[in-house]
Order: structure tokens, then sequence, then C-alpha cells
């Protein structure tokens, strides 16, 4: 992609109207998924801000004692389902647990289309703007979150992914550790083919890495970036 400058031909609050038309074909309501039941459900906000005068990305450093310890992500979790818990109640709820930040100091611009990993769980991702200019402003929870950074979305814009890819394969068995094997699917009892009774499928999954300063910014996260840049349609060159 060409080396472009964002700074200057719309102001911020154009940039912002834009982003929202741009967006508005994704409802920010829940989306229905048939076999719900078999999967668990994540909502993530792709949080916006303007730092130092620029549109840029904010972002939080796992704290090391966590699941997925010292990743980059967006602010997000698991949504409560079980207690009726919408994706915008839960990411609205997450954060403010994480950040600090109410839902009155966080504007929802839009949705993407829902993620699905290679693990089984749904991400609903949400685009929130926040009038926030300082990261020194954001009160994080320091059980969850090491650090914040942002970088500027121009950088995303002008810079390639490195793209990587991970082999995702299915075992219709298990191994305990005490070396017990475990039949999760009984293939040749079932008298199922012949194929299913080990390991098979070979399935590729793409893995996208930007490395930004002494950050690596991958994954999930990466992904996310590349398809609400897609969606905008260079809205962030105007």
């Amino acid at each position: 992609m060409p080396i472009t400058n964002c700074s200057a031909k719309y102001t911020l609050s154009e940039k912002i109207d834009s982003l929202k038309k741009a967006l508005c074909a994704n409802s920010i309501t829940d989306l229905e998924i048939l076999n719900s039941n078999e999967f668990k459900f994540a909502s993530v906000l792709l949080l916006i801000a303007e730092i130092n005068g620029e549109l840029s990305f904010v972002f939080q450093k796992r704290n090391k004692s966590i699941r997925q310890g010292n990743e980059v992500c967006f602010p997000g979790g698991l949504t409560d389902r079980e207690n009726n818990e919408t994706a915008l109640e839960s990411v609205l709820r997450e954060v403010q647990e994480e950040m600090g930040i109410s839902p009155s100091e966080l504007e929802i611009l839009g949705r993407l289309p829902a993620y699905i990993n290679h693990l089984g769980i749904i991400i609903e991702p949400f685009i929130g703007y926040s009038n926030i200019k300082s990261l020194n402003s954001f009160i994080l929870n320091k059980d969850e979150v090491e650090y914040i950074f942002s970088v500027p979305i121009a950088y995303f814009i002008n810079t390639e992914p490195e793209e990587y890819s991970v082999s995702i394969k299915a075992h219709s068995q298990k191994i305990e550790t005490n070396g017990e094997v475990i039949d999760l699917l009984p293939a040749k009892k079932l008298k199922l083919p012949s194929s299913y009774e080990s390991i098979w499928g070979n399935t590729h999954h793409q893995v996208l890495l930007f490395r930004y300063s002494n950050e690596v910014i991958w994954g999930i996260t990466a992904s996310l970036i590349q398809g609400l840049l897609k969606k905008t349609e260079n809205l962030f060159l105007k």
C-alpha cells in the first residue's frame, strides 16, 4: 500500500460520522446462530481515540498471570449468555472493568460481522470511539491489564501484515496425563469410515501479524483490524 497522510482533509467529527455510516449495515443487536449452544460467545471493542492528534487504536497488554497473558488485544471477554447478557452489554461491561471507561464515555459506532475462531468461540466485534485524549486518563484493572498503548490507524493502512498459518486437525481420541486413551468418537464401534478412527482433516488457519515498536499485534486482533479497514473502504485515508 502507498504511504498515506491521514491527518488533513476531513475534520474528526466528519470522519467519525462517515465511519458510523460505513458500519450501519451491521446492526448492534445480537446475531442468531442455529447451534449456538455448542459455542462460547465473546465480544470485543475495537477502541478508537484521538491520541496526539491522530485517530488511533487503543490496545491493552494482558497481565502475564492470566489466561493468554502478555498478549496484545482489544478490551473484551466472554458474554454471560446464561444470564441473558447481550454482546453489547458484555463489551460495555468489560471495557469498564478492564480500562475504567464508562458507557457514557463511549460512542458505539457499529459492529463488524461475527468472527468464528478455530477454538469454537464466536466473537462479536464492536467499534467504539472515546473522546479521551490521553492514555493516562484510563483507569486500568491491573489484575487483568499490564498496560495500554495506542497505534495510529494510519500505520495499519500503510503496513501490510505478515502472514503465517497453523494446521488444525480433528482428533477422535485424547490421551490423559496417565497415558489412558479416551475415545471421544468411537468411530470403529459406530461403523464410521476408518479415516475417522484417529486424526483427520488438515485445515490451515491464516494468522496475521503486525509489529509496532516493541509490540506484536497478531491473530484475531490483527484480523479484526484488517476486517475493519476493508469494511470502511479506506475511509481513514480521507
